[in-house]
């Protein structure tokens, strides 16, 4: 035993060079960083591994030759911090590396080396101790300081709304904070200490709270800001009771730097409970219960930003959540689940000795409390931050904490090669593989870099720009062709990279969109190789990840390309649940695919978003009021109708399926769906029988068997309903009004994905204009008479929106079965986007055809201004769609017909009141139109449609 620096450390070649190294790294690691790269603090981990691997072949060379010394105190717990280090190895090396993972390794283990380094080189030697906390407050400004003096806006003052966040070198605002503030107290303690002049110390510690001060503001990153008050209470309390002098000037200048940030950034006092708070509540409870699945030994490092997504609500990014989450947010929580208990337990005991080491120094000098008021910061940070798991505060931790146990004491040598051999090995192990596998890492980062945001940037740019530039199909294949060369350098040094494989995927799927633009033989075949390509990179993805988030709405625009439409909207029934805030992007998708699929997948997917809108749960984002409960009922009820008219055998699975699901979000429609949906199945086959013999003009004793079935059955009658109202209006019978608006509501809202398999498919809306014609045009007739014709044009542009989502694939369904029933339903229904291309609108035999000649029939024979009105804005709406769409032939036609209609107003109401009435409605007629069509109209557009003359432009 001998005191330290009783020749233990001297000037020998081992200590200058490891004093060199720590300088080196002090100021490296925050300052170094890649511009062009997905991960920037990658160099600084290479730094990092670099500084650990020299100094550890450093301090094994001084223990062979008997030159190296630790205090007493600090070597239990530097046993215990190898033993945490071994540990997360050995449990990591249970699972398939990851990217984090492998970071965490070498930045626990560099940790570990620079904390043993500095507990051999400080004790008993001030002049080294003065040169490595310059060496880290020099980085430390330098790092804070040098995006400062190269941004503009700083020049202009700090915003005091906090939204202008910097980084600095360190590559995210929330560490730039952890950094400055973890150097605050430190800083100040040390300048205070110099034997200058109190007016350069002043100088000196007013110029380090102004930078720290300048850092944190720009940061904006609460947990610091808390974190810095805490520990500025504690060290002055420390401080207080040992009654140290001369520490009135720190003390001033840490309240007014904790007074000031505040005042530069109002961000700090913000809770920000829905943002970046709401976002960690749903973080931590996903962490928690990964934890309590694996509580003994955990998932291993990095392993919570592949399993997070299996664990976390499907509502996490409506709160705040991003889609890839890396890390817990809390150091505690992380290590709880990365090694469970054991984990959990080991860091625990390597506090306490550090704690009982730091307390039992005969010497605690305000250095040395500066030094642990940093690394307590920096524990106290870490519980609601991820500062220590990138590579800048880990090795800031390191110093500090040891540097605050270099107070005197005891010593004990380690030397001979069975000390300096092992320590030789792990510096030769941290030096390769593991700067090898930093270097790498960092190689594939920067290559993923110029993948992503250069070439598949400009690529985005190129479409961004518009197709009509010369060369524009062949440069962005090169530009796509690019990225996938750089997508491979990167695979090949990090295959088990996840972004890697997503960004190729991503890669592939936009050369294939360039690819089918060329219009070449074979084009549209070679677009869909290319999407083949892109499937089986996010294959390999969902492998390595247990959900690959956004990548999955790529895999399901990837499927829709190559006319896999049923797996399409399984996926996109999977993402519907899973992801909330796609819920609306979801629907939408399977809304527009499900006619083109052949099996019920995609009306799963929208029956579950209704069943959401029943739920008292926050299960969706299509909320619905109460009172829709007994509609959407009904829409279930008709939609499995038409389900099984389409598939029988199929029809059982799927009740099935939404039973469950609907027992799974606690939707109230539960305890009646069983009865319900067995009622409607059991009167399918009867039902389809009647609509046959309807179609044969077979009708005897029809309407008195539809009526008592409907009177009698606790089903919604789908089949049914459609004969009994189809009949009534062929009597004129006006009591089957209400039915005919129901299903009219019912087939639009919940049938369309079955759009081949509607009965009549359209015909129920001619019935509906029949009984609404009937009934004398009161004003629940023309309600019926105007959503009837909007039906009608929605059902048209519908399906013409289908078949160009068919077209715009790169192959087609081998079974064209179903696309053939679609071309006829288009047809079938004759509306103008059927019309398109034949010269006249609507098609002639068509619903909407049938429809304008009934209301033309009723208006000849009973004029009236409800109907004169009607004919003009319904010719109207037939021009303006189809303007819209650059059709001119039949636009001579519809304006003669809408001329005579405004004639018969102006005859009715007189020219001046007929131009109100149709101006007054034209606010209704506009939001109509973008209903039906999906785009705006203006008010000019409308003006034009309804006062042209004919045959104007």
């Amino acid at each position: 035993m001998q005191a330290p620096g009783a020749g233990t450390v001297g000037r020998s070649l081992e200590s200058a060079v490891s004093t060199a190294v720590l300088c080196l790294a002090g100021f490296a690691v925050p300052l170094v960083f890649l511009r062009q790269s997905t991960e920037s603090t990658l160099p600084k981990l290479i730094v990092l591994v670099l500084c650990a691997g020299l100094l550890c072949m450093a301090m094994g060379t001084a223990a062979i030759r008997g030159k190296l010394a630790l205090p007493s105190a600090s070597q239990p717990l530097l046993a215990s911090l190898v033993g945490v280090s071994a540990l997360t190895a050995v449990r990591t090396a249970l699972e398939p590396p990851s990217t984090t993972g492998i970071e965490r390794i070498l930045t626990l283990a560099s940790g570990i080396a620079i904390f043993a380094s500095v507990q051999w080189l400080l004790p008993g030697c001030e002049r080294r101790r003065n040169l490595l906390f310059a060496a880290v407050l020099a980085g430390g400004y330098a790092a804070m300081l040098s995006p400062f003096l190269r941004d503009p806006v700083f020049w202009g003052g700090l915003p005091p709304d906090g939204t202008a966040r910097f980084p600095g070198t360190l590559c995210n605002a929330n560490l730039l904070g952890s950094y400055a503030g973890a150097l605050a107290v430190p800083g100040l303690l040390f300048l205070n200490s110099r034997r200058w002049p109190l007016p350069v110390r002043l100088a000196a510690m007013a110029a380090h709270a102004a930078a720290i001060t300048a850092a944190m503001a720009r940061s904006g990153t609460r947990a610091s800001f808390v974190a810095l008050a805490a520990t500025g209470a504690l060290t002055a309390a420390i401080i207080l009771c040992r009654r140290k002098q001369g520490m009135a000037a720190p003390a001033v200048l840490l309240a007014g730097m904790l007074a000031a940030l505040p005042l530069m950034s109002a961000r700090l006092l913000d809770p920000d409970i829905a943002g970046s708070t709401g976002a960690r509540l749903v973080i931590w409870k996903g962490a928690a219960a990964m934890f309590l699945d694996r509580p003994l030994l955990g998932w291993g490092s990095g392993a919570l930003n592949r399993t997070l997504p299996l664990y976390r609500p499907s509502d996490f990014a409506l709160r705040g959540a991003t889609s890839n989450t890396a890390h817990a947010h809390g150091e505690p929580l992380e290590i709880a689940v990365e090694t469970g208990l054991a984990g959990l337990l080991a860091w625990s005991l390597a506090v306490l000795l550090w704690l009982k080491a730091f307390l039992r120094q005969e010497e605690r000098g305000p250095v040395a409390v500066g030094a642990a008021a940093g690394a307590v910061f920096l524990a106290l940070e870490s519980v609601v931050s991820i500062a220590l798991r990138w590579p800048a505060s880990p090795f800031l931790l390191a110093f500090l904490s040891s540097a605050a146990l270099s107070g005197s004491g005891s010593a004990r040598r380690i030397r001979g090669a069975s000390a300096g051999v092992p320590i030789m090995a792990a510096g030769a192990a941290l030096l390769w593989p593991g700067l090898v596998t930093a270097y790498r890492i960092t190689e594939a980062s920067r290559h993923l870099f110029e993948a992503r945001t250069v070439f598949l940037g400009e690529a985005e740019a190129l479409v961004a720009s518009g197709s009509g530039q010369p060369g524009f199909t062949r440069r962005g294949e090169d530009l796509c062709g690019q990225a996938l060369a750089e997508c491979r350098m990167a695979i090949e040094r990090t295959s088990w990279e996840p972004a890697a494989w997503y960004t190729s995927g991503n890669a592939h799927l936009a050369r294939a969109v360039f690819t089918s633009m060329e219009g070449t033989a074979g084009a549209r075949e070679r677009a869909a190789c290319e999407v083949d390509s892109a499937l089986a990179d996010y294959d390999t993805l969902a492998g390595l990840a247990a959900d690959f988030s956004d990548a999955r709405l790529n895999r399901l625009q990837a499927l829709a390309c190559l006319g896999r439409f049923d797996e399409a909207c399984e996926e996109a029934a999977w993402l519907e649940v899973t992801r909330r805030d796609l819920t609306g992007i979801c629907w939408e998708f399977i809304h527009w695919t499900a006619p083109l699929c052949s099996t019920h997948g995609a009306w799963i997917g929208e029956a579950r978003v209704w069943l959401d809108a029943t739920s008292p749960v926050e299960c969706g984002c299509r909320r619905q009021t109460a009172e829709k409960t007994a509609r959407i009922s009904e829409g279930l009820q008709c939609a499995t109708a038409l389900a099984r008219s389409r598939s029988g055998s199929e029809a059982d699975s799927l009740s099935a399926d939404l039973l469950r699901y609907a027992a799974a979000v606690g939707s109230p429609l539960l305890p009646e769906m069983p009865g319900a949906l067995e009622a409607e199945a059991g009167l399918v086959e009867e039902g389809l029988e009647i609509v046959a013999r309807l179609e044969e003009g077979d009708t005897t004793g029809l309407f008195g068997i539809c009526s008592t079935v409907m009177d009698t059955s606790a089903a919604y009658c789908t089949f049914h309903r459609y004969a009994l109202i189809t009949m009534a209006a062929e009597r004129g019978d006006t009591t089957c009004m209400e039915s005919a608006s129901s299903y009219r509501e019912l087939i639009r809202d919940f049938g369309l994905g079955h759009l081949g398999h509607i009965p009549g498919r359209g015909d129920h809306l001619v019935s509906a204009v029949g009984l609404a014609l009937a009934g004398g045009i009161g004003a629940e007739d023309l309600d019926l008479l105007e959503s009837s014709f909007e039906d009608a044009l929605y059902f048209d542009s519908y399906a013409a929106a289908v078949l160009d989502r068919l077209d715009a694939s790169f192959r087609w369904p081998a079974d064209a079965s179903e696309i053939e029933a679609l071309y006829w339903t288009l047809q079938s229904i004759g509306g103008p986007m059927a019309s398109l291309g034949t010269g006249s609108a609507p098609v002639p035999g068509g619903c909407v055809d049938r429809m304008t000649s009934m209301v033309e029939e009723a208006y000849a024979a009973s004029p009236s201004t409800g109907l004169a009105s009607f004919r003009v804005r319904l010719y109207a709406r037939l021009i303006c769609i189809l303007s819209m769409n650059g059709e001119v032939a039949p636009l001579a036609d519809l304006r003669e017909s809408r001329d005579r209609a405004m004639s018969d107003l102006e005859g009715l109401l007189g020219v001046g009141d007929a131009r109100m009435e149709i101006q007054s409605r034209q606010a209704s007629e506009a939001a109509m139109i973008l209903r039906i069509t999906g785009r705006p109209i203006t008010a000019s557009e409308l003006d034009r449609s309804c006062y042209d003359p004919p045959g104007g432009e």
